[in-house]
């Protein structure tokens, strides 16, 4: 089942910070110069590369809720969100999601 687009952007801007079942959600995120990275800000979240690492960078320095996680390559990115129940992060055009029974699910976002 595809995400909401307003949902995945809301999750990794840190106005939602829990999952429906009360468990706080864990970020994964690339460097900002990734191109993955510039691709999931333009492309999924419709917003400019700087903005989202200016948003990243805010809730990161505030240390507001549970602040994304940084990882350095997608192999990394996959390899943590299979190893981190209730986590959330982008590969290419996709998010992946891990919940809290270690259900993988790789889902577009619409």
């Amino acid at each position: 089942k595809p995400m909401p687009r307003a949902t995945v952007k809301a999750i990794f801007f840190g106005t939602i910070t829990r999952w429906d079942s009360g468990r706080p959600i864990v970020v994964f995120v690339l460097p900002p110069d990734h191109p993955t990275t510039k691709n999931f800000a333009w492309n999924i979240l419709r917003v400019t590369p700087y903005s989202f690492e200016e948003k990243i960078s805010s809730i990161v320095a505030t240390r507001d809720g549970n602040p994304p996680r940084v990882v350095e390559t997608e192999t990394e990115m996959l390899r943590a969100i299979v190893n981190t129940p209730n986590s959330i992060g982008y590969l290419s055009s996709f998010v992946v999601i891990n919940n809290a029974h270690s259900n993988i699910r790789v889902i577009p976002v619409l």
